[in-house]
């Protein structure tokens, strides 16, 4: 499992357009706004009542039907 918050990544749709960063966080950020909390190889909403998204395998979010919800890049 990466330890995400430990880098730089670039956070990428499923066709490839950038839609954030994870820059040294637990977040996926666009601006200064947070879209997705990563917790280990876990998913989430970002806010005080976080909702379970899906799962990182690979660098591939994913939810629970197998839709790819981001692609995690190094930058």
């Amino acid at each position: 499992m990466t330890d995400y918050s430990e880098g730089h990544y670039l956070v990428l749709s499923d066709t490839g357009k950038q839609i954030g960063r994870i820059d040294l966080s637990a977040y996926v950020c666009r601006d200064d706004q947070r879209l997705y909390r990563i917790d280990g190889d876990e998913v989430y909403t970002p806010g005080l009542d976080a909702k379970h998204l899906g799962w990182i395998e690979d660098g591939v979010a994913t939810d629970s039907n197998g839709k790819v919800l981001f692609v995690i890049v190094s930058a």
